[in-house]
């Protein structure tokens, strides 16, 4: 009688053990949809961004995410791999799909590149009846270039100054600027929904080899309770050399400034200049450092103590976090004419 009671209490439980197993796998939650999330849905080319992948049930129940399969509509614009980690690879937009047997999510990105534009070889300003090349350029993620497949479109407002033209030998990504007169010039590019704009600074003739005043440093920083940017700019006159200020004309991509004046004479040694007049935030351009980023430009008009009359033109960066190099100069810098 003992072995048979033993034998009904083993099969009693393992009766409920069946019982219970079962009613675990029919409860177990089954996919019904998958969403793809990203903050801004925009990727730079040769970023890496990472998309996160949400599973829910048929009751909107958010359940453990399964292993997905992870594809892309178009590995030339993004390639994603089996984590869903994308990486840009050229400009455009790309859909990101992840699925798990029959069910499928899938998200929209924008993937960008920075326009910029320089010159083909390194020179701060252009002699009037000379000419410079200059290139535009989409570039991504460590500034490295990316392949162009659109239209080139160059302009400028300041024909006065400066006139364009086909670079000869070179497709349209170049264009070939001449200068005409004296001042700051502002040259535009528009390519696939992108503009850049670079300044150039037209003299009247080349800077010398041993010029008697150097810009050593040139930048406009945030001030006036992060409204207004300031100028502030270091220079050096040469030993037993001194110059006298004429003329200081400021510009920016996008915006341009009432020349400054003075009659200051500065001796030999370093200089920190200007300062005095802050110009509103409002009239700047973005500003980003990653990875280009935008300059400011300065065009200095002097004369020096044997009366010959000099140019220098300085580039210089937006510098929304910085605040100068120390007290500025007190040379009384007005606006000309006034």
């Amino acid at each position: 009688m003992k072995a048979a009671r033993c034998r009904c209490a083993g099969i009693v439980s393992l009766a409920v053990i069946t019982a219970c197993s079962s009613d675990s796998i029919a409860s177990a939650p089954q996919l019904s949809r998958i969403e793809l999330r990203h903050a801004s849905r925009v990727a730079v080319v040769y970023e890496q961004i990472s998309i996160q992948a949400l599973a829910f049930d048929a009751k909107g129940a958010r359940i453990r995410t399964p292993e997905l399969s992870w594809t892309s509509d178009d590995p030339t614009i993004a390639t994603v791999d089996p984590n869903g980690r994308v990486t840009g690879q050229g400009i455009g937009t790309v859909t990101i799909r992840a699925s798990a047997g029959d069910v499928e999510g899938s998200i929209w990105l924008a993937v960008g590149a920075w326009l910029s534009i320089g010159p083909q070889s390194g020179s701060n300003s252009l002699v009037i009846g000379e000419t410079v090349v200059l290139e535009a350029q989409f570039r991504g993620v460590g500034s490295q270039p990316v392949p162009a497949h659109g239209a080139f479109t160059w302009s400028t407002p300041d024909t006065h100054l400066v006139s364009l033209k086909p670079a000869p030998g070179l497709d349209r990504q170049h264009v070939e600027v001449r200068g005409i007169a004296t001042g700051l010039a502002s040259i535009s590019v528009v390519s696939e929904d992108s503009q850049a704009t670079h300044i150039v600074g037209v003299v009247p003739e080349p800077e010398p080899a041993n010029p008697p005043i150097r810009v050593r440093y040139f930048s406009f920083f945030l001030y006036g309770e992060f409204v207004e940017f300031l100028p502030g700019m270091e220079v050096t006159v040469e030993t037993s050399r001194s110059v006298e200020l004429l003329r200081v004309e400021l510009a920016v991509p996008g915006g341009r400034y009432p020349p400054l004046c003075s009659t200051a004479r500065l001796t030999a040694g370093q200089h920190t200049l200007l300062g005095e007049r802050s110009y509103s935030s409002k009239g700047f351009p973005q500003i980003s450092f990653f990875p280009i980023p935008q300059e400011g430009v300065a065009l200095l008009t002097y004369r020096t103590d044997h009366g010959e009359l000099g140019w220098t033109v300085a580039r210089g960066s937006l510098d929304p976090w910085g605040y100068g190099g120390g007290p500025l100069s007190s040379v009384p810098w007005t606006a000309c004419g006034s």
